[in-house]
């Protein structure tokens, strides 16, 4: 999880009504400026949780990297240039072809779809006060 603090926090009176943020507490649970606002404005102040603004990503496997990570775990156990050889014999063609499965079979949201926390967001608004 990636959290940038170099800024200083934005504040959610100033934000997009649509832009995503999430609660430190919670950070399975995503909201929008307006949700937000609007569970403030009906009295759930919120002010006790360290929130920040979100960036969805999403994940894709590098099989090259695994298939290299796989041979240097196995290299000690090996003969002595084992991994040059058993590198060497791994074609393009194959590491396409395994990419590929690996993208089809973990090509799923619930799987590759994920966020980082973002810069940090001051909850400036209170129950009671009008949103902008």
């Amino acid at each position: 999880m990636k959290i940038n603090l170099k800024q200083p926090a934005m504040k959610l009176s100033e934000l997009p009504g649509e832009m995503e943020i999430a609660a430190s507490n919670n950070l399975s649970l995503l909201y929008t400026v307006d949700e937000v606002k609007a569970e403030i404005e009906g009295g759930e102040p919120h002010h006790e949780d360290r929130w920040f603004i979100i960036e969805r990503r999403e994940w894709k496997p590098n099989v090259d990297l695994m298939i290299d990570r796989y041979l240097d775990d196995v290299d000690e156990d090996m003969y002595e240039g084992f991994y040059e050889k058993a590198k060497a014999n791994i074609s393009d063609d194959v590491i396409q072809k395994i990419q590929l499965i690996l993208e089809g079979a973990l090509n799923k949201p619930n799987i590759t779809d994920y966020w980082t926390l973002e810069e940090e967001v001051n909850i400036d608004i209170f129950p009671g006060e009008e949103a902008e």
